[in-house]
């Protein structure tokens, strides 16, 4: 099936956009296959299948935090949380230590901080238990802080521009 852009700014960039999608309306789009809920912590979830890679599961963990929230005496602290709580997570280490083929990585921006993971569907409650970690019970070891601070600035200094706040 055709998809439409969501928006007119996902329109393609050409003099005729308006021409080439004036017809949308008229097709018939499938919705995504997807089913959304609320845990009882207040956490939102939605789950969307997909057949490509076979056997594999992905999750993102969105935490709606981000660079904007940080006054002038806290920038940097929402990327530094995100080095500190994703390496800080012993599961994530103990599930990406046993060869599972798993990846995983996070990254901060203006709004929000997310952490994601992709490993084999029969991992899919270690990977659930180690975005958890990661989120709720991340530790905070003196070594790794001081690591990671220096890790932050370091990246600070490779990317200052306005996508990037620290």
């Amino acid at each position: 099936r055709i998809r439409r852009p969501a928006t007119a700014v996902d329109a393609p960039a050409v003099a005729d956009a308006s021409d080439k999608w004036q017809d949308a309306d008229a097709i018939d789009f499938e919705p995504l296959p997807c089913v959304r809920g609320v845990l009882p912590n207040g956490l939102r979830y939605v789950i969307l299948r997909h057949s490509i890679p076979p056997g594999r599961f992905e999750a993102h963990l969105e935490i709606h935090v981000g660079s904007v929230d940080e006054d002038d005496s806290q920038r940097g602290m929402a990327h530094m949380m995100e080095h500190i709580c994703f390496l800080g997570s012993e599961r994530r280490s103990e599930l990406q230590g046993r060869g599972v083929g798993m990846t995983s990585n996070a990254l901060t921006d203006f709004q929000q901080t997310v952490y994601h993971l992709s490993v084999g569907s029969e991992h899919l409650a270690a990977g659930f238990d180690a975005l958890a970690d990661i989120a709720f019970t991340p530790a905070f070891q003196p070594e790794r802080i001081e690591k990671e601070r220096a890790a932050v600035l370091s990246e600070a200094q490779m990317v200052n521009d306005v996508t990037y706040r620290n």
